[in-house]
C-alpha cells in the first residue's frame, strides 16, 4: 500500500510497503491529501478515492470501538 505522509515543501513523504520515500511533489497528484492512498502510474501517482475512503471508514470503526469500550 502507497500512502501519502505529508508534504514538507516541494517534497512529498510517501510511505510505500513501510519504507519512506521522498518524492518531488510535482509527482503526486494536486489534490492529494496527507493519508491519501495513491496508486503509482509510471512514476505519477494519483489518488485512489475509492481505497482511501474505505481505508479512513475503517479507522473511524476502530476509532469507535475503542472510544466504546474504555466507556464501558
Amino acid at each position: 500500500m502507497t500512502i501519502l505522509d505529508r508534504f514538507e515543501g516541494n517534497i512529498a513523504v510517501i510511505e510505500k510497503d513501510g519504507v519512506s520515500l521522498e518524492v518531488s511533489r510535482g509527482y503526486v497528484a494536486e489534490n492529494a491529501c496527507e493519508g491519501d492512498i495513491l496508486t503509482d502510474i509510471g512514476g505519477r501517482y494519483t489518488v485512489d478515492r475509492a481505497a482511501t475512503e474505505e481505508r479512513r471508514r475503517k479507522m473511524r470503526e476502530k476509532i469507535l470501538e475503542l472510544i466504546r469500550k474504555n466507556h464501558d
